[in-house]
């Protein structure tokens, strides 16, 4: 790779010191990898540029928004271009909101909730995560359940390609004239995908969510090509502006923990609870409750798990009686129920959930939450099968876990919970992705519900949908970046790459970096800030 320059045009900061590349050397996840140099671009003009650049010289564009993607997709060995200053306007009309994808999700809730408006998916990193890395990683979050996905949420876009050029992409007007990747795409992939589309579509798992691969199975059913941009985690292209629909926010709510005796049992519980028809449906194990304080700390002994369960309504009597149905549904694995309405008592409930990963984080020194198979999602009727053999897996392979997460739609995240300077730690992370992935593959799940693949997942894609659907993959980055300089290794994976274990930010492995930077990416990792570094 040529080392990486100024180019003459750009007008944002530009980096090469090691204390800016180090800093940005990790996100969320457990990766770490220094990149060559940062760039931080000042407007959607100012991207192009350093994209146009970065093109003629074939140097790798590695999109990093806040920081919080979890499988490593923000991290890499080329430029990471820090889009935090691209795009931050918000302009809303009726029940639509024209968004810069620097805006983080809690300014636009800002600048939403008094109208009595808010954007259906609703991450739980949304107190610095980005629109554009919302768009880039198809984010849903607890709301899923009632709100769907990006997917749903994106009207139109604005996006600059690996040619550097600005294009829009709308699902009211679908023409992509003169842009050369589009261009490119439809004269040398979509006939492919639309010849004999059930081949295709045959291959996705039959979960309520999949963020594995491009969305080409969406694709399929619109013809649209939002639906392959979102989630395409800056492969294809970088995100800079967004248009979105919104959803009125009912006036009543309330909530309800629900203790459980018994994890396997789970999609009995889970099934008597979306009868309310929800808006979500959370689970936190017994060890993500054992790092946590409040009121967790009254419920019985023998609880192995809770349920937080929203309910909202624009009729003010709904929720009190769906309170008490919930209070009443007699199931053998309910401990107890703890129940409130308004605020000031469903934020007493829902804390915990907002604080998990981070509470995680501050697990003794010497322990560290490794996101390595962090986002299996199953069929429903499978959730407690997936549980029971997760638990076992680790058990097996000596690593303890924690889970949480979307219990809802079969999803849940689960954090390897392992002390870094054991012997074989690299080994058992390994064995964990791989005999996990087996287990969900087995049950007809997918590895990546809704974080995307990033570069830990990535090399799993051919056990998920075979070799050929990988290859068609491959076939629509060519069109859509023929240099191949947008986030390689990520969706596609890149020639000749390596394990992404063997990048652990943790480790006898892991790249050397110096004290003081490695000081400052620990306290943001245990605070959960990522979004504000400071250049």
């Amino acid at each position: 790779m040529t080392s990486p320059t100024r180019p003459p045009a750009f007008r944002g900061k530009f980096f090469v010191d090691s204390y800016h590349r180090e800093l940005c050397s990790e996100g969320a996840g457990p990766l770490r990898i220094v990149p060559a140099a940062v760039a931080v671009p000042e407007s959607a003009d100012d991207l192009a540029c350093l994209v146009e650049a970065a093109a003629c010289l074939e140097i790798p564009l590695i999109p990093r928004s806040a920081g919080s993607g979890m499988p490593g997709g923000n991290v890499g060995s080329g430029i990471v271009v820090d889009m935090r200053r691209v795009g931050r306007r918000v302009e809303v009309s009726d029940r639509t909101a024209r968004v810069g994808a620097a805006l983080t999700k809690r300014e636009l809730d800002c600048e939403l909730e008094p109208r009595g408006l808010r954007l259906g998916p609703d991450p739980s990193s949304g107190g610095y995560c980005m629109i554009g890395g919302m768009v880039a990683t198809n984010a849903q979050g607890p709301s899923s359940l009632r709100y769907g996905d990006m997917h749903g949420a994106v009207r139109a876009l604005e996006v600059v390609t690996a040619d550097g050029q600005l294009a829009a992409l709308s699902r009211t007007d679908n023409r992509s004239s003169s842009i050369r990747a589009f261009e490119r795409f439809q004269s040398d992939v979509l006939d492919e995908i639309m010849t004999g589309p059930d081949r295709i579509v045959d291959r996705y798992p039959r979960t309520t969510k999949n963020s594995a691969g491009y969305a080409l199975d969406r694709f399929i059913e619109t013809g649209n090509l939002i639906d392959i941009v979102i989630g395409s985690e800056g492969s294809l292209v970088f995100v800079t502006e967004a248009e979105l629909e919104l959803h009125p926010i009912p006036p009543f709510s309330g909530s309800a923990l629900l203790a459980l005796s018994d994890l396997t049992a789970l999609p009995e519980v889970v099934a008597a609870v979306k009868e309310l028809e929800p808006s979500a449906i959370e689970l936190l194990d017994r060890t993500i409750l054992s790092v946590s304080e409040g009121i967790f700390s009254a419920l019985p002994p023998e609880c192995e798990a809770v349920l937080l369960v929203k309910l909202e309504s624009f009729e003010d009597k709904a929720i009190p009686a769906h309170l008490e149905r919930l209070e009443q549904l007699g199931l053998h694995q309910i401990l107890t129920v703890d129940t409130g309405i308004g605020p000031v008592q469903e934020q007493r409930l829902w804390q915990i959930r907002r604080n998990a990963s981070v509470a995680l984080h501050r697990l003794p020194e010497q322990i560290r939450s490794l996101q390595i198979i962090e986002d299996g999602c199953v069929p429903l009727p499978a959730l407690g099968e997936y549980i029971e053999g997760v638990r076992r897996i680790a058990s097996d392979s000596g690593t303890q876990i924690a889970a949480f997460g979307h219990a809802g739609d079969g999803h849940l995240h689960v954090n390897a919970l392992a002390d870094p300077d054991t012997p074989g730690f690299e080994m058992r992370m390994s064995r964990l992705l791989s005999d996990v992935t087996d287990l969900l593959l087995s049950l007809g799940g997918t590895p990546s519900g809704e974080h995307g693949d990033g570069r830990i997942r990535t090399p799993l894609l051919s056990r998920v949908y075979g070799q050929d659907i990988v290859e068609l993959f491959a076939r629509v980055k060519k069109a859509f970046d023929p240099a191949g300089i947008l986030n390689p290794g990520v969706v596609v994976p890149a020639a000749g790459s390596e394990d992404p274990l063997n990048r652990l930010k943790v480790g006898h492995g892991a790249s050397r970096i110096s004290r003081s930077s490695a000081v400052k990416l620990r306290e943001i990792e245990r605070q959960g800030t990522w979004g504000q570094l400071d250049y």
